[in-house]
């Protein structure tokens, strides 16, 4: 794992950290409010969730991590590999998205992991709170690094 990657994963698991549990829910990538009227996310939005991808869009604001509705993505160039997961999806439902990147793919290409790593970590699990992925986040971690020796 590039230093990049490992330091982004670090500073993901320190902001997840400051999510109050009732605006953190691993069972969809965010809610309508949380992305705002122009996809930008307003984190503040009264009852507004997300999960720990949706906050990469806040915590990693200028590095390109964004949320979009699906409808908005007509005209984005995307991986081949994201597409066939397209069919299935509503138009409005929000996606994280990272240049040519969606979804797990989003992940995969943010965090340097495989898509293995990106479902496990960042997969659907209405029981994780904010500070439980936060520790999932850090063990991964550990774990590279052990792997690396």
């Amino acid at each position: 794992m590039k230093a990049i990657h490992k330091k982004r994963m670090q500073k993901l698991a320190e902001y997840l950290r400051t999510v109050p549990i009732h605006r953190f829910a691993m069972s969809k990538w965010a809610t309508e409010t949380f992305c705002g009227k122009r996809n930008e996310p307003s984190h503040n939005a009264c009852g507004s969730t997300a999960c720990a991808l949706g906050w990469c869009s806040v915590a990693f604001k200028r590095s390109g991590f964004k949320l979009l509705r699906k409808g908005d993505l007509l005209g984005h160039k995307f991986d081949s590999s994201d597409y066939a997961s397209f069919s299935w999806i509503p138009g409005d439902t929000i996606i994280p998205v990272y240049k040519d990147r969606s979804m797990f793919g989003a992940a995969e290409k943010f965090f340097g992991i495989t898509n293995r790593e990106a479902t496990y970590l960042f997969g659907p699990d209405p029981e994780r709170t904010p500070k439980e992925e936060s520790k999932v986040l850090l063990q991964f971690l550990k774990q590279k690094e052990k792997e690396k020796v």
